[in-house]
């Protein structure tokens, strides 16, 4: 009998779940999704980027990615600048209360991460991350 259990993304998906929990409810706090946080990470990471490139980065639907950038631009955490060549397209930059929120929740991302990974030796950590990032390929 087949279980829906055995499969790799239910199992990656419980796994991601499990990695976020708690900074997903200290995110909630401020009315920000996990979401809306990996997007900030992204243009964090990436400053002046366009919400097209967002999009893929993120691998999000345009419409989803607007969305998230309309709201955190009203919560004042991203601003949207006009790019210099061409007026049609804007680009994404953080906010000083924005970088705030990066630098606050990433201890605790890391923290999660941590705690998965001690139950794996450093061998298997290491492993574990050439398996991902081959699948990933």
């Amino acid at each position: 009998m087949y279980s829906i259990k055995d499969l790799i993304s239910f199992k990656l998906k419980k796994l991601h779940r499990k990695v976020i929990k708690t900074s997903t409810e200290e995110l909630q706090k401020l009315n920000l999704t996990y979401g809306n946080y990996m997007a900030m990470c992204c243009i964090y990471e990436n400053p002046g980027i366009t919400q097209v490139k967002l999009s893929e980065i993120s691998q999000k639907d345009k419409n989803v990615v607007s969305r998230i950038i309309d709201n955190l631009q009203e919560k004042e955490y991203v601003k949207r600048e006009p790019d210099k060549n061409d007026r049609r397209v804007y680009m994404l930059y953080l906010t000083e209360e924005g970088k705030k929120i990066i630098k606050k929740y990433w201890d605790t991302i890391l923290k999660e991460e941590k705690k998965i990974l001690e139950k794996l030796s450093e061998e298997e950590q290491n492993i574990f991350f050439e398996i991902l990032n081959k699948l990933l390929k």
